[in-house]
């Protein structure tokens, strides 16, 4: 009887701390949506302690305001993806994902978790000049050259190069959404793997505020969907998205000298970047992270939950696949070689066919858990660096992010300031203002201001199409 009330007490209580758990989670997801707008963060803490929930390490921010001191940008300028491929979808891009060939081991085996998140990224767009001063251009010519093997002069094809000036300046637009301009903002995931399954295209004009509705997750053991920190300065997420942009320009460059001078190669570029405008926002991107584990290492796939068909992450071999394609080959050895004739089956099983099946079979199994210790402890390395990283989080060019940010401009092209080199720009500006013409600064800045008054035009004719809507 005893034993009876007892149990009925246990049920009783754990149904009422059940109801209080969900009660709790409901008030903590109307609080975590209202703390975007106001409230202090010590309050926010001690309300959503007891579920560690999303509070401070959701938005990686302590201050509404993101001074100094707290541990994210701020949280009203935190927009966020919403989930769009659903989780057969996601599981159908896993499969796809580790069924590429068929040395892949199958992707059901020994997959342990299946989990919905929301990943940092920095969205970053970019007007950038880039001055053309000068290159190296080749073409291929035919030249008489000694043969030390041969002893005999003969005539090949060799490459001339013959450095060229230039006066030409592009001005390009790097959209949001382009390549380049998402940058992982945390350590906890590889981030190589992470950069294919950024944000790009048309899903990034799908960034909204959050709600508590995007928190709740349809698949997986948790309930609600993880949200990860902020843990990139936004500083060094724009260095990075600009050594891409840059990247992108020495590309356009290369490819308009080859057409402009009709020659083989260009090599040794030299271009002088100009930022006219950047933006830095700080966006969530839906992911579905699979888990599985390989000789005791965590094996992660991530599935994107905003691009259909897009997914990243260490494929596992098939050790006994690998092992029989490397038997196979000490056999066509003992084909090739005639060992078959003088030696016995028992040699050429144990000397021939079996050491390197066994090898083979031995290198599908390490290699990957290798490479995945080798890729863990380089991005440990980063990390302990980039905590020494004091920038403010909330710099002037981080901001919420904007729909017109991922539209582009037609690219332009004109003459540059004239400065063939460094050392005489400032010989070259003095005679400028002596004539009372504008120096490479002054033209610079007039362009930046020109270039704002056109997106403040265009904004405005954007508000004014939607208020007539």
């Amino acid at each position: 009887m005893l034993a009876r009330l007892l149990h009925r007490d246990g049920l009783a209580r754990s149904a009422v701390a059940s109801a209080t758990l969900r009660t709790i989670q409901g008030t903590c997801q109307i609080d975590l949506c209202s703390s975007l707008l106001c409230g202090s963060a010590q309050s926010e803490a001690n309300a959503i302690a007891p579920l560690q929930l999303i509070s401070l390490r959701a938005f990686a921010s302590s201050s509404t305001d993101g001074s100094e001191g707290s541990g994210g940008p701020p949280r009203s300028k935190i927009r966020a993806i919403p989930f769009i491929v659903t989780p057969m979808e996601a599981l159908q891009t896993f499969e796809d994902h580790h069924s590429g060939s068929i040395f892949n081991k199958r992707p059901s085996e020994g997959l342990s978790k299946q989990k919905e998140a929301f990943l940092p990224f920095w969205i970053t767009s970019a007007t950038i000049v880039s001055d053309l001063r000068s290159a190296e251009v080749g073409h291929q010519v035919w030249a008489t050259v000694y043969n030390p093997r041969t002893r005999r002069v003969e005539q090949q094809l060799e490459m001339q190069y013959q450095q060229v000036a230039f006066d030409v300046a592009f001005e390009q637009t790097y959209p949001a959404g382009g390549p380049g301009s998402a940058v992982y903002g945390s350590w906890k995931y590889p981030r190589r793997s992470i950069a294919h399954v950024a944000p790009a295209g048309a899903a990034v004009r799908l960034a909204q505020h959050f709600s508590s509705d995007m928190l709740n997750a349809t698949s997986g053991e948790a309930s609600m969907r993880r949200v990860g920190p902020f843990d990139i300065r936004p500083a060094a997420a724009l260095a990075e998205s600009m050594a891409a942009f840059q990247r992108q320009a020495n590309t356009e460059a290369r490819t308009w000298i080859m057409q402009q001078i009709k020659c083989d190669d260009v090599r040794n570029i030299y271009l002088a970047h100009t930022v006219l405008e950047s933006r830095c926002s700080p966006v969530y991107a839906p992911v579905y992270v699979f888990q599985s584990r390989h000789l005791g290492n965590k094996v992660h796939t991530f599935v994107s939950g905003c691009v259909p068909n897009m997914a990243a992450g260490t494929r596992m071999l098939d050790e006994r696949r690998v092992a029989f394609i490397g038997g196979l080959a000490g056999a066509a050895a003992v084909l090739l070689f005639n060992a078959w004739q003088t030696a016995e089956w028992t040699t050429l099983l144990w000397g021939w066919v079996l050491p390197p099946a066994l090898l083979a079979g031995l290198a599908a199994r390490v290699y990957p858990g290798l490479i995945l210790q080798l890729t863990r402890a380089y991005q440990e390395r980063q990390r302990q660096q980039g905590q020494q990283d004091q920038r403010p989080w909330d710099e002037e060019y981080v901001g919420e992010f904007r729909e017109e940010a991922t539209y582009g401009r037609a690219p332009r092209m004109y003459r540059s300031s004239g400065r063939q080199n460094d050392e005489t720009s400032a010989f070259a500006d003095f005679f400028r203002r002596a004539f009372g013409q504008e120096t490479v600064e002054e033209q610079t800045h007039r362009r930046q201001q020109a270039h704002r008054a056109q997106q403040a035009e265009w904004r405005r004719r954007q508000q004014q199409q939607q208020q007539q809507q």
